[in-house]
Protein backbone atom coordinates (compact mmCIF):
# COMPACT_ATOMS: atom_id res chain seq x y z
CA UNK A 1 0.00 0.00 0.00
CA UNK A 2 0.75 3.42 -0.63
CA UNK A 3 -0.38 6.55 0.97
CA UNK A 4 0.54 9.54 -0.20
CA UNK A 5 -0.24 13.07 2.11
CA UNK A 6 -1.19 15.96 -0.97
CA UNK A 7 -1.09 19.68 0.84
CA UNK A 8 -3.17 22.25 -0.40
CA UNK A 9 -4.00 25.16 2.40
CA UNK A 10 -0.97 26.36 4.57
CA UNK A 11 -1.35 29.25 7.19
CA UNK A 12 0.02 30.18 10.05
CA UNK A 13 -2.47 27.82 12.12
CA UNK A 14 -1.86 24.85 10.43
CA UNK A 15 -1.56 22.71 6.84
CA UNK A 16 -4.47 21.23 5.44
CA UNK A 17 -4.20 18.58 2.83
CA UNK A 18 -5.84 15.38 1.58
CA UNK A 19 -4.79 11.33 1.98
CA UNK A 20 -4.49 9.31 -0.87
CA UNK A 21 -4.72 5.64 -0.66
CA UNK A 22 -3.32 3.51 -3.94
CA UNK A 23 -4.61 6.52 -6.03
CA UNK A 24 -7.79 6.77 -4.64
CA UNK A 25 -8.91 9.78 -1.95
CA UNK A 26 -9.40 8.63 1.89
CA UNK A 27 -9.56 11.56 4.29
CA UNK A 28 -8.26 15.11 4.61
CA UNK A 29 -5.41 15.96 6.67
CA UNK A 30 -4.48 18.24 9.24
CA UNK A 31 -0.35 19.21 10.04
CA UNK A 32 0.91 21.67 12.27
CA UNK A 33 1.78 25.35 10.18
CA UNK A 34 5.34 23.87 10.10
CA UNK A 35 5.01 20.61 8.58
CA UNK A 36 6.37 17.41 8.44
CA UNK A 37 9.54 17.49 5.27
CA UNK A 38 8.08 16.39 2.10
CA UNK A 39 10.14 12.93 1.39
CA UNK A 40 8.69 9.12 1.41
CA UNK A 41 8.63 7.11 4.62
CA UNK A 42 7.70 3.62 5.96
CA UNK A 43 5.15 3.17 8.48
CA UNK A 44 4.45 0.52 10.97
CA UNK A 45 2.06 0.37 13.88
CA UNK A 46 2.70 0.47 17.45
CA UNK A 47 0.87 0.92 20.92
CA UNK A 48 0.75 4.39 21.40
CA UNK A 49 1.12 5.57 24.83
CA UNK A 50 -0.68 8.73 24.46
CA UNK A 51 -3.69 7.05 22.50
CA UNK A 52 -3.95 3.13 24.31
CA UNK A 53 -4.74 1.91 20.85
CA UNK A 54 -2.94 0.74 17.63
CA UNK A 55 -1.92 3.92 15.08
CA UNK A 56 0.58 4.48 12.20
CA UNK A 57 3.87 5.77 12.66
CA UNK A 58 6.54 7.14 10.50
CA UNK A 59 9.98 6.43 10.39
CA UNK A 60 13.15 8.06 9.33
CA UNK A 61 11.85 11.73 9.59
CA UNK A 62 14.26 14.12 9.09
CA UNK A 63 14.53 16.77 12.77
CA UNK A 64 11.34 14.43 14.03
CA UNK A 65 11.00 11.43 16.21
CA UNK A 66 7.25 9.96 16.98
CA UNK A 67 5.69 11.12 13.78
CA UNK A 68 1.97 9.29 14.32
CA UNK A 69 -1.27 9.98 12.03
CA UNK A 70 -3.97 9.89 14.83
CA UNK A 71 -7.34 11.65 16.21
CA UNK A 72 -7.89 15.42 16.53
CA UNK A 73 -9.40 18.15 15.16
CA UNK A 74 -7.34 21.50 15.45
CA UNK A 75 -3.51 22.12 15.29
CA UNK A 76 -3.96 21.90 19.35
CA UNK A 77 -4.65 18.15 19.26
CA UNK A 78 -1.23 17.45 17.44
CA UNK A 79 2.56 18.45 18.09
CA UNK A 80 4.22 17.75 14.64
CA UNK A 81 1.76 14.38 13.86
CA UNK A 82 -0.79 14.27 11.30
CA UNK A 83 -4.27 14.43 11.71
CA UNK A 84 -7.23 12.91 9.72
CA UNK A 85 -10.89 13.71 8.99
CA UNK A 86 -13.08 15.51 7.07
CA UNK A 87 -11.43 18.84 6.20
CA UNK A 88 -13.64 21.85 7.64
CA UNK A 89 -13.09 24.76 5.20
CA UNK A 90 -12.99 27.96 5.27
CA UNK A 91 -10.95 26.87 8.98
CA UNK A 92 -8.28 25.33 9.59
CA UNK A 93 -9.47 22.01 10.95
CA UNK A 94 -10.93 18.31 10.37
CA UNK A 95 -14.15 17.12 11.75
CA UNK A 96 -15.28 13.36 12.19
CA UNK A 97 -11.36 12.12 12.98
CA UNK A 98 -12.22 9.42 14.61
CA UNK A 99 -14.29 8.04 11.94
CA UNK A 100 -11.36 8.71 9.29
CA UNK A 101 -8.97 7.41 11.60
CA UNK A 102 -11.01 3.95 11.90
CA UNK A 103 -11.58 3.17 8.80
CA UNK A 104 -7.77 3.56 8.01
CA UNK A 105 -6.19 1.92 10.66
CA UNK A 106 -7.87 -1.49 9.56
CA UNK A 107 -6.46 -0.80 5.55
CA UNK A 108 -3.14 -0.06 6.69
CA UNK A 109 -2.99 -3.24 9.17
CA UNK A 110 -4.21 -5.31 6.44
CA UNK A 111 -1.65 -4.26 3.94
CA UNK A 112 1.30 -4.25 6.26
CA UNK A 113 0.45 -8.21 6.51
CA UNK A 114 1.74 -8.49 2.59
CA UNK A 115 3.81 -5.90 2.15
CA UNK A 116 5.49 -2.73 3.57
CA UNK A 117 3.51 0.64 3.50
CA UNK A 118 4.87 3.53 3.16
CA UNK A 119 3.58 7.44 3.13
CA UNK A 120 5.08 9.73 0.69
CA UNK A 121 4.48 13.86 1.16
CA UNK A 122 4.39 15.70 -1.51
CA UNK A 123 5.56 19.44 -1.56
CA UNK A 124 2.21 22.34 -1.09
CA UNK A 125 0.76 21.99 -4.44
Amino acid sequence: MRLILHRHASTEKGTLGWLERDGIYECGTLEPAEPIPAGEYPISLYQSPKFHTHVPLLHDVPGHTWIEIHVGNTVRDTTGCILVGQPDRPAVAVYNSRVAFDALVPKIRAALELSPVTLRIVPHE
